[in-house]
């Protein structure tokens, strides 16, 4: 009998043990639900369950880490403007936090740290504990803690060797260095982070950018990577540092030969917005000359024009009209370079091959349709609109625009037509209606009989 109360008892006990860890797992479940933005009474929520997470379950480093996270999230909070307000009521919500917000960033600082360290005792090997750790000794005041670099360092070096290809751990590495005035060490981690993580590569410019605005290293960490060398001088035009950007230019453009069409482009593309120093950079890409790929060519050409060279910029899209005869968007290129420089039959030449060739590009007709427009031929213009609404006789749109035409060019009658044909397609449509209307009334205007002249009056005009 004794056997069997104790066998009982012991029974008891293990299923105590269970329902408390289920227990406890289930408040941290609850716990991971992420209120975005915290306010006082969810943060409070929030705090509560991961608290009861921990009492339930001691050993479980996950609970200590997200408790580090909740604190390092309440203190970005707490520097954004726009959410300080919420941070008055975190007093009344959770258990030792100030009243004054002046004073949350050094107590959540304090809190964090507690927590990724006891994370960090109940799972030694978790690089991300110890980058977090790491993370929170960087913003540790010196005043604080004299030897709070000296722990940042040690921690993000361990997350490092316990993750070597994480490229977020090598960045950080690399803000260390950079903070504690060793460029060299910084750059060699930079390197490092985009190596394992090129995603990281933007941020890397800006965080170098940020401390000492000094292009030449950010070179030394572009060195020897043609998709950072080609995207080293984007940021710095983003920056506004254009001599730096053509400085980036000019290396980048030495060794562009041995570059991707993919870099080529993206380096075109930064030297035409550079615009007074496009050109020259554009000629001395020789590797153009025996490369062609139309993508290149017609960047190449618009780099001449930015440049005010029209004449060079048409000479060089013909050449490449010539050698892609069949390509619609060329003839289209070099019809608006012609029109640029007044040659209208040259224009109208292209435009018609280009509508040859691809038959359904509206925008070819339109093009062409606004160029006899502006010439005063609107007669030009309603036949090409004629010929469009053959490809698309469906669509409102091209029947307005025929009415549009017709009616600049006092045809009353195929104005009305047309516009007939809109208000079919798009009978709620008020400005097709309202243009109907006016077509109309013009008409009718045009075809009243006139009433005779009385003696003594002028005619009616």
């Amino acid at each position: 009998m004794s056997f069997v109360r104790f066998a009982t008892s012991l029974l008891l006990c293990a299923m105590m043990i269970v329902l408390a860890c289920l227990h406890g797992y289930a408040w941290y479940c609850l716990a991971q639900c992420d209120f975005q933005p915290y306010t006082g009474e969810q943060a409070g929520q929030k705090h509560m369950l991961l608290n009861r997470a921990r009492m339930c379950e001691p050993d479980n480093a996950r609970v200590y880490y997200d408790l580090g996270r909740f604190y390092d999230h309440i203190r970005e909070q707490e520097t954004r403007s726009d959410n300080v307000i919420n941070m008055f009521y975190l007093a009344e919500n959770i258990p030792g936090m100030p009243a004054k917000p002046t004073a949350i960033r050094s107590k959540c600082l304090e809190l964090a740290m507690d927590a990724y360290g006891k994370a960090i005792d109940r799972d030694p090997r978790n690089a991300l504990y110890h980058y977090r750790l790491g993370r929170v000794y960087l913003d540790v005041p010196i005043a604080l803690d004299e030897f709070a670099r000296e722990k940042a360092l040690n921690e993000l070096k361990e997350a490092m060797e316990l993750d070597p290809t994480n490229g977020l751990y090598h960045y950080w590495l690399g803000i260390y260095y950079q903070t504690q005035g060793s460029l060299d060490g910084a750059i060699s981690k930079y390197r490092d982070a985009i190596r394992h993580d090129p995603d990281l590569a933007v941020s890397v410019f800006r965080t170098v950018w940020d401390i000492d605005h000094y292009p030449p290293s950010l070179q030394a960490i572009a060195q020897g990577r043609e998709d950072l060398e080609t995207k080293l001088p984007e940021f710095l035009l983003q920056a506004g540092n254009t001599a730096g950007a053509r400085a980036a230019c000019v290396a980048a453009c030495q060794k562009a030969d041995g570059f991707s069409v993919e870099h080529q482009v993206r380096l075109l593309r930064c030297l035409i917005r550079l615009k007074e120093a496009a050109l020259t950079r554009l000629f001395a890409l020789e590797w153009l000359e025996y490369r062609p790929a139309v993508p290149l060519e017609m960047m190449l050409v618009s780099g001449m024009e930015e440049g005010g060279r029209r004449d060079l910029a048409i000479g060089r899209m013909e050449k490449v009209t010539t050698r892609n005869p069949a390509s619609a968007k060329c003839h289209a290129r070099l019809a608006d370079l012609y029109q640029a420089a007044g040659r209208f039959e040259d224009v109208v030449r292209e435009y018609e091959k280009a509508i040859e060739i691809e038959p359904r590009q509206s925008d070819y007709y339109e093009r062409l349709a606004d160029l006899y427009r502006r010439q005063g031929n609107f007669a030009a213009a309603v036949i090409v609109y004629q010929r469009l609404a053959e490809v698309f006789p469906e669509n409102p749109l091209v029947h307005y625009r025929i009415g549009a035409a017709c009616m600049a060019a006092k045809d009353f009658d195929g104005a009305v037509a047309a516009f007939r044909l809109a208000v079919e397609l798009a009978p709620d449509n008020p400005t097709v209606r309202r243009a109907l209307a006016m077509a109309a009334g013009l008409k009718a205007q045009r075809d009243a009989p006139k009433s005779p002249a009385k003696p003594g009056a002028p005619p009616e005009p």
